[in-house]
This record gives structure tokens, C-alpha cells and sequence, in this order.
């Protein structure tokens, strides 16, 4: 960090998809460590370098109060920024096969190689 610093980087990018476990081991992201993300976010920021976290909603351990938990993380841990966005199964991906193999993909646009917006069903049936 030091010499991330030094080279003039004052602003990371970080793609923690989740603050849930159980959801990045769920789609193979176990790399991703929940539980050093404090640690981790911390040395980021002793080293004057600001943080935009990336954040993927819609995991199926996501429950309706995953929004105000992320923000109290995101405010606890003072990350400055943060993107969100919404679980989006690709066609051909594990998760897509997952989701069609269980019914839970209601609708598609576009083609089935190009990477489109797909509406799901969040709810395993």
C-alpha cells in the first residue's frame, strides 16, 4: 500500500461482491473473505487511499434487511463509495444454469451468447 500510494494511487476500486459469506462461497467467490474485509479496508485507508466497494445484491442468502446491513458496514468501516448492482445470472454461466435448472429465470432479452439483462425469481420454489 505503501508504494500504491507513493505511485500516486489514491482511490481503489474493490469488488467485495457481498458482506455475506454464505453468498460468495455460494457462486465460487470463497476467495473473498468477509471476515478480513475490516482489516483489509483499514490498512487501505491508514495509507491514504480512499475505497469504492463494488456490491452485488440478490444472493439467495439475501434477506430484505441486506441493504441497511451493507450500509452499516459500508458507514462503520468509513468506505467512501460504493456501486451496486443486481445479481444477473449470464447465459452459458454456472449460476444462469442454476437458476434455469431450478425455474426460477422468468424472462430473457436478447441472445443467448450476449451477455443481457434476465429477470429471476428470488425465491427458490
Amino acid at each position: 500500500m505503501r508504494l500504491a500510494y507513493k505511485s500516486g494511487c489514491r482511490h481503489l476500486f474493490i469488488g467485495f461482491e457481498s458482506i455475506m459469506q454464505t453468498s460468495l462461497n455460494q457462486v465460487n467467490k470463497a476467495f473473498n473473505k468477509v471476515e478480513r474485509y475490516k482489516e483489509n479496508i483499514k490498512r487501505i485507508h491508514a495509507h491514504g487511499i480512499s475505497l469504492q466497494a463494488g456490491i452485488v445484491l440478490g444472493f439467495d442468502h439475501d434477506t430484505g434487511d441486506v441493504f441497511d446491513r451493507t450500509l452499516e458496514f459500508f458507514i462503520e468501516t468509513g468506505v467512501q463509495n460504493a456501486s451496486f448492482n443486481m445479481l444477473t445470472p449470464y447465459p452459458n454461466t454456472p449460476l444462469f444454469n442454476r437458476l434455469k435448472a431450478e425455474g426460477r429465470i422468468l424472462t430473457r432479452i436478447g441472445q443467448s451468447t450476449t451477455p443481457a439483462p434476465t429477470l429471476c425469481s428470488s425465491q427458490k420454489t
